[in-house]
């Protein structure tokens, strides 16, 4: 096993290395969740989204979901519903 500086391309990190950084861990979710799961990334050997995807394009943080149709018509039944209450 080869390794380099964390978040660079080729990265690559073991289950104990792992579960000791991320067990002593104190960030908040938002904080460290790129972080982890580049760290997830290189634990199964698998490209994070900046080496597999360098434009954001298919695989990249914060890329915009859409909900499909029937989750957009629910949520504009609901906010009806609010507004008839109100």
């Amino acid at each position: 096993m080869v390794h380099v500086s964390e978040g660079a391309p080729g990265h690559v990190i073991n289950v104990q290395e792992f579960v000791r950084k991320w067990s002593r861990s104190t960030l908040g979710e938002k904080q460290a969740s790129q972080s982890h799961f580049n760290d997830v990334c290189a634990l199964v050997g698998v490209k994070s989204p900046t080496e597999a995807d360098p434009r954001g394009e298919w695989f990249a943080f914060e890329k915009g979901a859409h909900a499909p149709p029937q989750a957009r018509l629910g949520r504009r039944l609901a906010q009806r519903r609010r507004t008839r209450l109100a």
